[in-house]
């Protein structure tokens, strides 16, 4: 199946109209605990595996993610990601910039108590309404940072 449908998680659960609309244009990938890096309408088979960055070749993620931005002619990366996870860690050193690509990472700021599913929720809901060209209608506690 997709990888973007294969994933279920809560960030899933409240972007899965802006992610179908997302992966048909081709431009979304995903970092992945299994693959490393996919294309989000790329077929995936099931796995358990949380990303780690260790557990890959450093400086591999970032050239691909760079490559596979280039190959797209994309205007720029936008990255949704919890702050302190190895997922931000990637995308904070990929160096997009350098390669003449601008490149942003959206987190979300303190959530309080149940960030486990707050974090991922408020990620989702910015997911969307950043494809819907909404962007005066991120949730409360966004962050958009400037990535190198």
């Amino acid at each position: 199946m997709p990888a973007w449908r294969r994933y279920t998680g809560t960030f899933y659960q409240h972007a899965a109209a802006a992610l179908a609309e997302a992966a048909a244009t081709g431009n979304l990938l995903i970092v992945s605990g299994g693959y490393g890096l996919v294309r989000a309408d790329e077929p995936i088979g099931l796995y358990n595996k949380v990303f780690k960055l260790h557990d890959w070749p450093r400086g591999l993620l970032e050239a691909l993610l760079v490559e596979q931005a280039r190959t797209a002619g994309m205007d720029a990366v936008v990255a949704f990601a919890s702050t302190s996870t190895d997922y931000a860690r990637l995308l904070r050193r990929t160096p997009c910039r350098a390669a003449g690509i601008p490149a942003y990472l959206v987190t979300a700021g303190a959530v309080g108590g149940g960030a486990m599913r707050k974090v991922p929720q408020l990620l989702g809901q910015a997911f969307t309404a950043f494809c819907t060209g909404e962007h005066d209608r991120y949730p409360a506690g966004t962050i958009v940072e400037v990535m190198a």
